[in-house]
């Protein structure tokens, strides 16, 4: 019982550091966007956009550091 649910902190813990990952790719595509001088309108949007972006990173960290102290991972 224990070894599965081991496997299953190991499995939502790849999850959450995955999910954390593709976050951090769109803020970093949607800051690009913002320093394009050729993009029309938007601007809110996307700041609007980062800013969700970073409270979901936010509370998967703390998730995923949650789980990772179970694990005995160090982040």
């Amino acid at each position: 019982m224990k070894r599965h649910r081991q496997e299953r902190l190991e499995e939502e813990y790849r999850a959450l550091q995955c999910t954390i990952e593709q976050c951090l790719l769109e803020n970093r595509d949607m800051r690009k966007d913002l320093n394009d001088p050729y993009r029309v309108g938007g601007a809110a949007s996307l700041v609007d956009g980062i800013r969700d972006n970073i409270e979901v990173i936010r509370s998967l960290s703390v998730r995923r550091d949650k789980i990772a102290r179970k694990l005995g991972i160090t982040t």
